[in-house]
């Protein structure tokens, strides 16, 4: 187990999902998102380290099948839901050429940036679970 590297990512993670809260309460709902995603792939990838696996990737839904096979019974459907979900914020809440019109200042709300904090809250309470 590489509790070093792992104890890295997810503190990382955590960080993330406070920025994710602040920008959300600023009214910065893309940044929120993003951060969320971040917070979501960081946690994953911390508990992967645990597992002395070297993850690989940006989608959290990968991750998480990965996680999934290695700890059979454990990852619900709604885990994998919210992994899915949350990595739908990846490109779109960063970069103005991943969406048809506009930038994603105009375009994300506080019901996207509050769906992304709860799949990045639960995915990330996933993860300190199974690091207990």
């Amino acid at each position: 187990m590489n509790t070093f590297e792992a104890d890295r990512w997810i503190r990382s993670s955590e960080n993330d999902l406070a920025m994710a809260l602040t920008l959300r309460e600023d009214h910065f709902y893309d940044g929120c998102a993003f951060h969320a995603q971040q917070a979501s792939e960081k946690a994953l990838k911390g508990l992967l380290y645990a597992l002395d696996e070297l993850p690989w990737g940006h989608s959290c839904f990968i991750l998480m099948r990965q996680i999934a096979e290695l700890l059979s019974g454990v990852v619900t459907p709604e885990l994998i839901e919210a992994s899915h979900r949350i990595d739908e914020h990846y490109l779109p809440s960063r970069y103005p050429d991943a969406l048809p019109e506009g930038i994603s200042a105009e375009l994300y709300d506080r019901d996207l940036a509050d769906g992304a904090i709860e799949d990045a809250k639960m995915i990330l309470q996933f993860v300190q679970e199974q690091m207990k």
